[in-house]
């Protein structure tokens, strides 16, 4: 991708002029970190965008359809501010992109479009009223970096059975965790004390489908959060994503150098449509993020 828009990428020692891409913060990123510091060059961490493909990375056959570059940090670290973030906080008066992102959201909600894909539209949703908490897989650099631990996922359940005494708790399940690549916080065994209220959602489900049936959200950092926001859920977050401290969440962990108050709109525009580049793998070039929803729906 960043060859068709313009840059050249090669392996090897930085020049002067030249940057250094590393891939978010993996475990391989701060040798990228170093040479880019002693070369005096530019870091530029990439990330997959927000609609990735049909099945996750980790399933193999599959590259991104869009990514997202960073010169000043990386989207699901909140220790310190991204690209993302500085668009969020000064950018995205929609009103100048209004019907593409009016457009976007409407197709992805209508398409039931994610990150990954490969859930099964025919599987029925639970009886609407539940309240949806979403796992994540266990290690995931996105928990850590948000200011999270294993234990938020514990505290953020405990919360949501005392926030709603006598309601249904449904636990999404990750899609890695449903392909048995990664673990999860949360099995059958671990939430025996609490069957007669909680259910493990183990199958494919629509996670539109869940949004829209939820009477309320609660999440880590997970995506879903962010499409929780476009259900006009005002969703629980007990870490810091890049969706939190706009004004559109309920924050266990504020953020207080986050001072925007954002639409749902404003959001989606800064995620979606201004710091991501897509990809249209057919065709082997750039594209909208309109054609990546064409991609997907094909």
């Amino acid at each position: 991708m960043l060859e068709l828009a313009g840059h050249e990428l090669r392996f090897g020692l930085p020049a002067p002029g030249d940057g250094v891409l590393v891939w978010g913060q993996s475990p391989t990123a701060w040798r990228g970190k170093l040479a880019a510091k002693r070369a005096g060059v530019p870091l530029v961490r990439v990330e997959d965008a927000f609609l990735r493909s049909i099945h996750p990375g980790r399933a193999g056959g599959e590259g991104p359809l869009g990514l997202i570059f960073d010169p000043v940090g990386v989207h699901f670290d909140s220790a310190a501010p991204s690209r993302l973030e500085e668009i969020l906080a000064l950018n995205p008066d929609s009103s100048n992109i209004q019907a593409q992102t009016e457009a976007g959201i409407a197709r992805i909600l209508h398409l039931h479009l994610s990150k990954y894909n490969n859930f099964d539209p025919g599987l029925p949703p639970p009886d609407p009223g539940f309240v949806l908490v979403v796992d994540q897989t266990r290690g995931d650099a996105s928990i850590r970096h948000a200011g999270a631990s294993e234990a938020t996922f514990h505290a953020m359940l405990a919360a949501a059975l005392t926030d709603h005494p006598g309601a249904r708790i449904v636990i999404r399940s990750h899609p890695e965790t449903l392909a048995k690549l990664r673990p999860g916080h949360f099995d059958a065994h671990s939430l025996a004390a609490g069957a007669d209220r909680i259910t493990l959602l183990t199958t494919p489900v629509s996670p539109h489908d869940l949004l829209r049936g939820a009477a309320a959200v609660y999440t880590v950092s997970s995506q879903l959060g962010f499409e929780a926001v476009l259900h006009g859920h005002v969703p629980h977050v007990f870490g810091q994503p890049f969706y939190a401290g706009w004004g559109l969440s309920r924050d266990r962990q504020p953020l207080p150098r986050r001072t925007r108050k954002l639409s749902a709109s404003q959001l989606f525009a800064g995620a979606m449509i201004l710091a991501p580049l897509w990809y249209d793998p057919c065709r082997d070039r750039l594209c909208s993020l309109d054609a990546v929803i064409d991609q997907l729906d094909a």
